[in-house]
């Protein structure tokens, strides 16, 4: 494969000045907070700005620190992230709150669909690294994936059914 050379640095500011929110705006989509996007955004600049002689086609380069900047989190919470895993959950105690009712769906789920799920959604993996664990080909982790998806639309409707009579008697 034949390398460019690397973008200079008007380039890059010029490109760091047009597409830094951006960046801020896909990790704030993927759930961040503002203080922690921005953390993760500057992070991800700084190193395609170390790392620029990679890059392979210069007008690429906000896609390429995009997913400089996702891969970053996603490392960040398999890291660290397990360690608070879903404490944050335990310290709701109304049954009314979505997200306690979501992590009662989940865990009433088959332990095989709620870890794929965790794996897929909470932690980031590929239906390719997901199958490589379970030794098994990603169309199968996509399927499973999909009746793991299926099985917890249906538990929650029939809760959110529940939820709804109790409130209407």
């Amino acid at each position: 494969m034949v390398k460019t050379a690397p973008i200079d640095s008007t380039e890059f500011a010029s490109a760091y000045e047009r597409h830094y929110s951006s960046t801020v705006r896909v990790l704030s989509a993927r759930g961040l907070s503002g203080d922690v996007a921005n953390e993760f955004a500057q992070r991800a600049w700084t190193r395609a700005w170390e790392r620029r002689s990679d890059l392979r086609h210069p007008g690429r380069l906000p896609q390429w620190v995009n997913t400089i900047a996702i891969n970053a989190f996603r490392s960040w919470l398999r890291q660290y992230g397990r360690e608070r895993q879903l404490d944050a959950a335990d310290g709701t105690r109304s049954s009314a709150h979505p997200s306690r009712i979501l992590v009662e769906d989940l865990l009433s789920c088959t332990k095989t669909y709620r870890h794929i799920l965790e794996s897929f959604y909470f932690w980031g993996y590929s239906a390719e690294e997901i199958a490589t664990a379970y030794k098994t080909t990603p169309l199968a982790i996509r399927v499973r994936l999909s009746r793991a998806r299926a099985a917890l639309r249906n538990e929650m409707s029939g809760k959110k059914r529940a939820v709804t009579r109790k409130m209407r008697v």
